[in-house]
């Protein structure tokens, strides 16, 4: 547990050391009586888990907030730590009569790390989603995003909530169901939070299309204190013809505020991201 105090969890609420039930959750002293609190209030009503969760959603869920936005809120500051470090034990339930075998796929030193892309104020993506395939769903690590033909002009801007010192970013488009469904004529730009200059720099020269400038004034929704910032977009590179992009990002980028998916034609077919991974310095 000390150890995973040290990591780069932003403002955290929660660390939890297992999947499972109420048990491994380690709270910040000065939220401990507003939880105590509201499991006294409904402790008759719920399991202990199941009222964590209700009051996480109270927490963090705007009303109207899409469920994607919302868990990506919760995770946000709820963050699970694996591998896990307590194991379920028991069969007999809360609920009289039924049996709980449940295990902690996580748990052991053996089980695999599960990744997080660091925290986000927000997403702004001028692409339709289809169905349940939303974008936060992506970067949550939960599904895939698909989402209706990009236009020239369109743009997916991810908001850090702090900025972030990116170290290498992994983004795949296209499975084998829907091949051709891939990011084509893309670039990946960056917005770093102090002006960069200087080095073999890409910085972006090409005017803004009317949906950027449209997202470089919504992200004032999402982090006001953008409004003074200098729109001095970078171009990491494009994506490949297999729909991809894999980069180091190199270190004197600094710390990054906005990642953005630029597109620069009309596509004729939908676009499926299959993984999006940003590792952090």
């Amino acid at each position: 547990m000390k150890s995973a105090l040290s990591g780069n969890y932003g403002d955290w609420f929660l660390l939890q050391f297992s999947t499972l039930g109420f048990i491994g959750r380690l709270f910040k002293s000065q939220d401990v009586p507003k939880v105590m609190e509201f499991l006294f209030m409904f402790y008759a009503s719920k399991p202990c888990d199941w009222l964590l969760e209700d009051f996480l959603r109270v927490r963090m869920c705007g009303h109207g907030d899409i469920w994607a936005y919302c868990i990506h809120k919760i995770r946000s500051v709820a963050r699970l730590i694996t591998p896990t470090l307590f194991q379920h034990e028991g069969f007999h339930s809360s609920f009289s009569g039924n049996v709980n075998k449940l295990k902690d796929k996580s748990f052991g030193t053996g089980a695999k790390k599960i990744f997080f892309n660091p925290p986000l104020s927000g997403i702004i993506n001028n692409l339709q989603a289809y169905s349940k395939y939303d974008i936060y769903a992506l970067y949550n690590g939960d599904d895939i995003f698909w989402g209706g033909n990009p236009k020239a002009g369109d743009v997916i801007d991810f908001i850090f909530d702090h900025p972030v010192p990116l170290a290498r970013i992994h983004i795949e488009s296209g499975n084998s169901e829907h091949p051709g469904d891939i990011i084509r004529e893309a670039s990946l730009e960056i917005l770093p939070d102090e002006f960069v200059d200087g080095g073999n720099l890409t910085r972006k020269t090409t005017p803004f299309s009317e949906k950027e400038k449209a997202a470089n004034i919504k992200r004032y929704d999402f982090l006001p204190q953008l409004k003074n910032l200098n729109d001095t977009y970078h171009v990491l590179g494009t994506f490949n013809s297999d729909g991809a992009f894999i980069m180091d990002v190199p270190p004197k980028y600094g710390r990054i505020l906005i990642l953005r998916i630029a597109f620069h034609s009309n596509s004729q077919t939908w676009v499926l991201i299959k993984k999006m991974e940003l590792h952090v310095r």
